[in-house]
């Protein structure tokens, strides 16, 4: 290995793999069949429908849009889109500075 730089710059730490798998070598386990023939489609070329199933795939395997989606889930929603509207109208009325000067 030949490192050419002035003497004030080292390596530090690198690290090689090795492996006897032919490319290419998939780092988070296998992609399904089905997936990997719409990959080899160029992108521009690919139906909507196997757009779809691409970002369907990605997004199964994104733990924070998972965790995101599990916690809209847990959201309470007003059985009365009203009641949402007479929340946000009374916090500003109460928080304007009228009120606060009157009060």
């Amino acid at each position: 290995m030949l490192h050419k730089s002035n003497k004030d710059h080292s390596i530090g730490k690198f690290r090689i793999s090795v492996t006897t798998t032919r490319p290419p070598v998939l780092l988070q386990g296998q992609v399904p069949a089905q997936i990997s023939k719409i990959l080899d489609v160029p992108a521009d070329k690919r139906t909507p429908e196997q757009k779809t199933a691409v970002m369907n795939y990605y997004r199964s395997l994104d733990q924070e849009l998972a965790r995101l989606q599990r916690r809209v889930g847990e959201l309470v929603v007003p059985a009365d889109a009203r009641t949402m509207g007479a929340q946000d109208l009374a916090w500003a009325l109460i928080n304007s500075p009228a009120f606060l000067f009157n009060h």
